[in-house]
Order: C-alpha cells, then sequence, then structure tokens
C-alpha cells in the first residue's frame, strides 16, 4: 500500500533544541543578595554555565549576553523583577519575570540564537486575569525583534500575561509553544509592525496542547479590534495549531478575533494555516467578533497565496455562529475522505491539483468525484468558481483468511496493519492534508511567479 507522505509542515513539530553545554561548564549558586548582573558580567561566567538561582526575589534588569541557564527552583519561590534582555543562547528555567515596564523578555541582540522558556511565568506585574489590561499598554512578554532574526524559540510548559504575550517581530524564526497558557490582547502577534515598510519572511510558528486567549482592551480607544492571534507584514508564514484551544475573553464590546490579518500592518502572502484537533471558541455574543477575520481585501491580498485550512477533528464554537469576516476571491473547498472532512480556503479561479490517492487498509480507492453519489467524476482542470466539495471513492475489498504463523516464525514477517501503516500528521483518510496545502501553495507561488 502506497503510504501517504509527511511534506513541509512536519518541520513544525520540533523537538526543544538545547543550547549546548560546553566542556567546561560549570554550576553557580546565586543567592538572592546577590546581583545577577554582576555574575553574568564576571570574567569567570562563560558561555555554557548554569546559574542556580536560590529562592527569593531578584532585581532586574538583566541583559544576557552569553550562553547561559539561569535556572531556579519553582516559579513561585524565584523572581526577576525588571525585564530581561537576551543576546544569547539562552534558557530560563523555574523563574518568574514580571514587571510594570514596557519589556519582559526581549530576545533582541543574536541571529540564528537558540532560547529556551521552560516552567516559566513572564507577566505584567499589575495584571489581573481575565480583567482589561489598563496599565499594560504597549507591553510585551516575549519579543523576538528583527535584530534576532533566525532565532529558535521553545517556550515549554509556561505562562504568559502581557498585553502582546508573544510577539515574532522577524525573519526565518521557528518558534513552538507547547504545554503553556498565553493570554495578551494578542496572545500571539506575528508581525512586521505597522511602521515597517518590508514583510517578514519565512517565519514558522507551531503551537501544540496549549491555551491562546485573547482578552479584549480599551484603555486607549474603547473602539479598537484585535486578535487572539495577529498575523500582519508576513510573507511565507507557516502556522500550525495542534491539540490546542483558542479563546477570546470578551469584556468590552471591542471586537476581538480569534485568528486575523492586522488590519494596520502590511499585506500578508503565502500564507500557510493548518489547524488540527483544536478548538476554537468564540465568546463575543454581540457579533462583534470572528473565528477567522481576514482584515480588508488589501490586507489579505494576495488573496491567492493565503491558506487556512481545518482538520474534521477541529471543533470551532461562535455564540452567535459568527465565524467568517468573508472578503472578495475566497471560496470555501472541501475534501471529504475516508473518515471525515477537511476545510480550507482557497482562491476564486483555483485549478486544482489532484491530491495523492488517499488510500485506506481494507479498500481500493477508486477515484475523486463531485458528488456524494459517486457518479459524476471531479475534473481537475477546470477553475473552481464557487465552494466546492470533492469526495473521495471507496471499493471495500473482500476479506481473505489470514495464514496460521509457522512455529518458531519471526513475527516480523507477517507484520500488522498497524505496524505497515504509520499514522500521518494530519491526515484523514490517509490523505496528507498539510502535504495538499503545500502542493496547493506551490501550484499557486507558480501561477503567481
Amino acid at each position: 500500500m502506497k503510504k501517504a507522505k509527511l511534506l513541509v509542515l512536519s518541520i513544525m513539530c520540533l523537538g526543544l533544541l538545547l543550547v549546548p553545554q560546553l566542556v567546561n561548564a560549570k554550576e553557580i549558586t546565586v543567592e538572592n543578595t546577590n546581583k545577577i548582573q554582576d555574575i553574568i558580567n564576571d570574567e569567570a561566567t562563560e558561555a555554557g554555565d548554569v546559574l542556580l538561582l536560590q529562592d527569593g526575589t531578584y532585581q532586574g534588569d538583566l541583559t544576557i549576553n552569553k550562553d547561559l541557564t539561569l535556572k531556579g527552583s519553582d516559579p513561585t519561590k524565584v523572581i526577576i523583577e525588571g525585564g530581561v534582555t537576551i543576546s544569547g543562547n539562552v534558557t530560563l528555567e523555574n523563574v518568574t519575570v514580571e514587571a510594570a515596564q514596557e519589556q519582559l523578555v526581549d530576545i533582541a541582540g543574536k541571529e540564528n540564537g537558540t532560547v529556551n522558556i521552560t516552567n516559566c511565568n513572564i507577566r505584567y506585574k499589575d495584571y489581573v486575569e481575565n480583567e482589561d489590561y489598563g496599565k499594560a499598554y504597549w507591553t510585551y512578554g516575549i519579543r523576538l525583534s528583527k535584530t534576532a532574526n533566525g532565532t529558535t524559540l521553545n517556550v515549554t510548559n509556561s505562562k504568559i500575561d502581557a498585553q502582546y504575550a508573544i510577539w515574532v517581530h522577524g525573519e526565518k524564526n521557528n518558534v513552538t509553544i507547547d504545554q503553556s497558557e498565553v493570554t495578551g490582547w494578542a496572545a500571539l502577534d506575528i508581525s512586521n509592525g505597522s511602521s515597517a515598510k518590508e514583510t517578514a519572511n519565512d517565519n514558522v510558528v507551531s503551537v501544540t496542547n496549549s491555551k491562546l486567549i485573547g482578552i479584549s482592551y480599551q484603555a486607549v480607544n474603547p473602539t479598537n479590534g484585535y486578535g487572539t492571534i495577529v498575523i500582519g507584514g508576513q510573507t511565507g508564514l507557516e502556522l500550525l495549531i495542534q491539540d490546542s484551544e483558542v479563546s477570546n475573553a470578551i469584556t468590552t464590546a471591542n471586537p476581538l478575533n480569534l485568528i486575523m490579518f492586522g488590519d494596520s500592518y502590511l499585506a500578508s502572502s503565502k500564507v500557510t494555516i493548518a489547524i488540527d484537533n483544536s478548538k476554537l471558541i468564540n465568546n463575543d455574543k454581540s457579533g462583534n467578533s470572528y473565528v477567522y477575520n481576514y482584515g480588508t481585501e488589501e490586507m489579505a491580498s494576495p488573496v491567492s497565496e493565503n491558506m487556512i485550512m481545518t482538520t474534521p477533528t477541529t471543533t470551532i464554537t461562535a455564540e452567535e455562529g459568527t465565524i467568517n469576516a468573508e472578503i472578495a476571491g475566497y471560496i470555501n473547498l472541501t475534501l471529504t475522505t475516508f473518515d471525515g472532512s477537511a476545510i480550507m480556503k482557497v482562491p476564486t479561479g483555483l485549478v486544482m491539483p489532484q491530491p495523492e490517492d488517499p488510500n485506506v487498509d481494507g479498500y481500493t480507492f477508486d477515484g475523486w468525484y463531485q458528488d456524494a453519489d459517486y457518479k459524476t467524476v471531479f475534473d481537475f482542470t477546470q477553475p473552481l468558481n464557487q465552494d466546492t466539495t470533492i469526495y473521495a471513492k471507496y471499493t471495500k475489498i473482500e476479506e481473505t483468511p489470514t495464514p496460521e504463523p509457522t512455529p518458531g516464525q519471526d513475527e516480523e514477517e507477517n507484520p500488522s496493519t498497524s505496524d505497515i501503516n504509520m499514522p500521518v500528521l494530519l491526515s484523514i483518510g490517509g490523505l496528507s492534508l498539510v502535504g495538499f496545502v503545500i502542493t496547493v501553495k506551490k501550484r499557486l507561488d507558480r501561477n503567481h511567479a
């Protein structure tokens, strides 16, 4: 049986990348009467060293310009009051960073570096959960600045609370958020900023086993809306949301979309979003907020180069049924295979490439059809000009008795079906949906070259 292939977005499921530990690395115990910055600056503190922070409160602001680990016993017992600016390969583990100021963790000075945030709390000091961000305007929890392009950022088992909780403000970054809770006016802001004249390229962001929560905000402008996930000025962004929850907490009349293209940023193009086995929850009863908001046509354009795909195990809940803010140029394409359907946004007029055969154990695949009764074969040479569903047809293979294994025969000579057919990320009925989305995107790239 032909196996479906795991394609480009599989790189999003990166394991945690550890900061290299050098041969002469050592552990340095830091008492809460010490100034952490003095120890960082000390010539005896070398790349790879681990600073063991004893329980207590330490004063920032810190600048970490060496490859170091700052490790506490527990984030409730080890607190850094002030911002932390990172320009090396750095791990923060088991600590809290809090301050009533603009920056909390600023990854600012090293391209192609690695930063790990593990079991940490990063929060605006006066933040009260599920309330407005009145005093926290223009604060960010973790910022990947443009001077640190190409950073690998791993946020694991952490809680981030700030107006811009995680701000990916550069390009060629690989960001993983796993087993974490991220809360902000924008929980995840992937943008190049409203004043930028060029888009940011080739960011890869993976959110797994996490919660992203957006909170409406009114301190400066009571009518100003935003999004739990905001995308602005991006080219070639790949975003995976898997086994996670994206929601909004509406405390004002402001719109707060779950996933949106930025209203004041440059247009984004070649953006691929894949959402698998997750919950999208729009709690806005006023109908002002959308699950997907593509912004103005200009912000989402070129329309034909952006795609959003959800798998059947993703649930979408909206208090008043407000799912999409539609703009011209999109249609819904639904692929229905053996065990469910996947929906994605594609451009009007797309001539769709034929997907790889979605093979399923025990069945033969009999082709793609334009109707559920399998009467008319789907024509992949014709442009799609309206919402379209494509159906995969299967025929069950008659079972034949399985011969008893010869006594003493190695079990590997009779592998089970599950041994042969390894699961494929984001697949239904044997069809690699992520691979299909990437194939469609590549076709669009060629058409717009």
